[in-house]
């Protein structure tokens, strides 16, 4: 919870910096409180920035960062009516709406009291653990996720062997001097597979270059073998795999490394999950190489490997061939995944019944650790991610599964609920697909359609495990909440929503926290004036409305005030949007 946190804390001190700097007339008329709240807000953060201690957080500091969330739910909410009050001033159309409240400055001056009492509360909480982190009891720590690389083993490689000859060739291309290629995909796609696959074969190659030239190669070690090659082979070529890079290596370190190896037909290999990090370390797009998933027919070669290892791979009976099989379409072609739950279901070989139970219950597996790896991997690129972009790729996990998202419109979602803004002279909107294909060098989403001519995104999804995770997460983050089958559930905490025929209405009506919500439903809804008040995105582009409802829906649609992103495109029946639309000021 403490990284969600510290984006929302950073984005909320931009927000109240910015009224100060500007002197907007609310920031005037609090302006003690509002110093106060921003002087809390920078101590906050000053205290979430002790990361060793947070990730050892205990129980008490777990429940000061969820009342930390909701308070600062709370001061954006405050904020938010602020500005939005300073617009209505502007536009001289104060008169009736909301906001015309001669109580609205003392109302709102005790909530920024509370705000800053709670706040100082918290910061005295936090500070008795966050600055002395010797005093925090190690039983109630989080585990730390350790990820370690199995031992490469050749009969384990099953759908990589196009992958492996491809790079070769670039290898032994002549025409290159000092080479780099790149191995670029999500985690637990095969990329240190493919890697190691090359280096021990080349293994074998070195070796026969060393006896070739008269020395004794035998019980020599890799080490000892580069070694000896080196100074047989001054100024020829040699080969450097650099398995797992996250970032751009420092630069220095990087120009000197490759200006003593030899430069003729040397080559270097790096794996990533993040293609920035091998452009910015000289690889060319060209030489960039993505593995592709596995088929059908490689995923069940892979799993039956794992699933029936004392019949040799061989499936003993039809039934579990066909449960197999419906349990790979959910690992989407994931060599881990697919190793991951070929091994959970290796001791169950003698009982169907448990396989049929493993496959009902996928999502109730992975958020219960029992694919660890898995979840492992994935993680390790979610934890990599900047606090602002975790949030945003959270945002992917209210669609459905498989759902191809428009770009534009998960993009104002972001901009709404303020996970994207402006900076310096690129717009929201242009800074949103810059968080967009960030995600996707990363691996961490997918291209569905693109632009010719400029790459720009129109469509995306993510994969299925990517999505097992980030639910995970949000359960985690107390943002949604889900069933075992991985189905939003709706609870009053709910903060973004995506809302399906079968969910309740009163129970939607309840969710006074909500946020974001996103309409896959055909049913119509009576909703009262003043509902569901905190509502920044409002997504109606995949509901059906009637011509005779349009005028009670936009009655209710003009009255959130806060809305800053609404979408109307699938409302065949609207002819116009309704005059009532320009009493949304924060759109």
């Amino acid at each position: 919870m403490s990284l969600v946190v510290e984006a929302m804390v950073k984005t909320l001190t931009e927000h109240v910096f910015t009224a100060l700097m500007n002197q907007a007339e609310f920031a005037l008329d609090f302006s003690g409180q509002f110093e106060q709240l921003k002087t809390g807000l920078d101590l906050t953060k000053a205290l979430l920035a002790d990361t060793e201690s947070l990730n050892h957080k205990n129980n008490i500091v777990k429940a000061a960062l969820f009342e930390l969330r909701e308070v600062i739910y709370k001061a954006d909410d405050v904020l938010t009516d602020c500005l939005v009050r300073d617009e209505y001033r502007k536009d001289g159309s104060c008169s009736g709406s909301l906001f015309h409240d001669p109580f609205f400055l003392h109302r709102t001056g005790k909530k920024l009291k509370d705000i800053n009492l709670r706040m100082k509360e918290i910061e005295q909480t936090l500070g008795k653990f966050l600055r002395a982190p010797d005093n925090i009891h190690r039983e109630d720590a989080y585990q730390v996720r350790v990820m370690v690389s199995q031992d490469w083993n050749p009969t384990e490689i099953i759908g990589l062997d196009s992958d492996v000859e491809k790079i070769k060739g670039w290898l032994f291309d002549t025409s290159k001097v000092l080479s780099h290629v790149g191995i670029v995909g999500m985690g637990g796609l095969g990329k240190t597979t493919i890697a190691q696959e090359i280096f021990h074969d080349l293994e074998v190659i070195m070796r026969s270059i060393l006896e070739g030239l008269g020395e004794n190669a035998s019980g020599a070690g890799v080490t000892q073998i580069l070694s000896r090659i080196q100074q047989v082979l001054k100024d020829k070529s040699c080969l450097i795999v650099m398995d797992d890079v996250w970032n751009q290596t420092d630069v220095d370190w990087w120009t000197n490394l490759c200006s003593v190896i030899p430069k003729q037909s040397s080559c270097i290999i790096l794996t990533t999950r993040n293609e920035e990090a091998v452009i910015g370390m000289g690889v060319e797009s060209s030489r960039i190489h993505r593995p592709k998933t596995l088929n059908d027919e490689e995923s069940w070669r892979l799993f039956s490997k794992f699933a029936f290892p004392t019949s040799k791979g061989l499936c003993p009976e039809d039934r579990l061939e066909k449960l197999g099989k419906e349990l790979l379409k959910k690992c989407g072609g994931l060599p881990l995944a697919i190793k991951t739950i070929g091994s959970l279901l290796a001791s169950k070989v003698d009982s169907p019944s448990q396989w049929r139970r493993v496959l009902e219950s996928f999502h109730a597996l992975t958020t219960e650790g029992k694919t660890s790896s898995v979840m492992a991997s994935l993680r390790l690129s979610y934890d990599e991610l900047p606090p602002g972009l975790k949030q945003c790729l959270l945002c992917f996990s209210i669609y459905p599964e498989d759902y191809e998202i428009r770009a534009d419109q998960l993009i104002h979602w972001w901009i709404g609920e303020g996970l994207v803004q402006s900076k310096g002279s690129r717009t929201a909107v242009e800074v949103g697909y810059e968080y967009l294909a960030e995600l996707i060098s990363r691996c961490l989403v997918e291209i569905v359609k693109q632009r010719g001519f400029d790459g720009r995104v129109y469509k995306c999804k993510i994969h299925d495990m990517v999505r097992e995770l980030i639910i995970m997460i949000t359960e985690e983050e107390e943002l949604c909440c889900f069933d075992k089958q991985g189905r939003q559930k709706l609870t009053a905490n709910t903060r973004w929503l995506c809302f399906i025929d079968e969910m309740e209405e009163k129970s939607l009506k309840r969710s006074s926290k909500l946020r974001a919500l996103l309409m896959m439903s055909s049913r119509r809804f009576d909703f009262e004036r003043n509902s569901l008040r905190s509502l920044r995105m409002l997504d109606l582009s995949n509901c059906n409305v009637d011509e005779h409802y349009v005028k009670d829906l936009f009655s209710w649609i003009s009255s959130l005030k806060r809305l800053a992103s609404l979408n109307l495109s699938g409302i065949q029946a609207l002819k116009e949007v309704p005059s009532s639309i320009h009493k949304l000021l924060n759109l």
